[in-house]
């Protein structure tokens, strides 16, 4: 499947279901949480899941929506912790919104592009600090305002000198917009320093704006390495409807193996 040449791969019709047997899930430690303080001195929770498996291992780190996902939607967000755990991972699911204030509906309190992106970049810190992840094999995933905070956080801008956190990134309906910063939609200066892959539904109003598909063009032309969106029938989807599993799982499996794996 070439991710460079195309701006939009092609339409999901099927993916393979991300299984695991009860072996391994068995493998899975005890989820934990923790704290970690972002670079802005803030002190974000978080959720830490850990293989069974020691030494340091490849990790992920999760970046959900905005603080009134249902409670589906929040069992849905530690499945995805338990399963990256069970197939050797480490996974810290960050809880941006919960001290900020976030108000019912997501309205008012929720963390913005640039918030989210520093707190992932906190949970980095946390990780790399562990001795339990790589911190060379580090990749985002993120949902909703967490997608697009995971955007934001692999942007060139933010590694200056080089100096890249993340292998790679997974956003899974994002507003491409991105709070309008970046220079905007139209004269974007997005550059993501590592493969970025987008996931989104053709009935997606942040899909249908065009403004993915903009951002990524324009981050073609600036010579980013490799960025891609993947698309596949069907409206704004929530995290825990098994289309999207199907979808997301495969996507992000696909992308993680192949490059914080060794």
């Amino acid at each position: 499947m070439k991710r460079m040449q195309k701006t939009v791969l092609g339409t999901v019709v099927a993916a393979a279901i991300l299984g695991l047997s009860s072996a391994a899930q068995a493998r899975l430690a005890t989820a934990q949480e923790v704290s970690f303080t972002n670079p802005q001195g803030r002190a974000i929770p978080a959720t830490l899941f850990r293989p069974a498996e020691s030494g340091a291992r490849p990790a992920v780190i999760l970046l959900p929506g905005c603080a009134d996902a249902s409670a589906n939607a929040a069992d849905a967000y530690r499945t995805w912790g338990e399963r990256l755990a069970a197939a050797g991972y480490v996974a810290l699911l960050v809880d941006s919104d919960r001290l900020r204030g976030a108000a019912e509906g997501c309205d008012s309190g929720t963390a913005g592009v640039r918030e989210r992106a520093a707190d992932a970049d906190g949970a980095y810190r946390f990780l790399a600090a562990s001795g339990f992840a790589a911190a060379d094999r580090v990749g985002l995933i993120g949902w909703s305002q967490g997608a697009s905070g995971a955007l934001a956080a692999l942007d060139a801008s933010r590694a200056p000198g080089g100096a890249s956190r993340f292998r790679t990134a997974v956003a899974f309906h994002p507003n491409c917009v991105l709070d309008d910063d970046f220079g905007g939609v139209v004269r974007s200066t997005w550059k993501p320093y590592a493969p970025v892959r987008i996931l989104h539904s053709t009935g997606d109003l942040h899909y249908r704006d065009g403004s993915c598909i903009r951002r990524i063009a324009r981050a073609q032309q600036l010579g980013a390495p490799s960025v891609s969106l993947v698309t596949h029938y069907g409206a704004a989807g929530g995290v825990e409807t098994p289309a999207v599993w199907e979808v997301a799982g495969a996507e992000a499996m696909d992308l993680f193996h192949s490059l914080l794996k060794y």
